[in-house]
């Protein structure tokens, strides 16, 4: 069984940790572990008082 490797990210931009994260994901071999990446934009409001 390979190990394996959730990636949640509520949003992705373009900014240089985002571009080091997915070269990160492409350094990572997907014959020896198990890779899942979702990101999910999300929109919501805080109500004032």
């Amino acid at each position: 069984m390979k190990p394996r490797i959730l990636i949640l990210m509520h949003y992705m931009e373009l900014g240089g940790a985002e571009s080091a994260f997915l070269g990160l994901l492409q350094g990572i071999d997907p014959s020896r572990v198990d890779i899942r990446f979702t990101e999910e934009r999300t929109l919501f409001c805080i109500p004032i008082r």
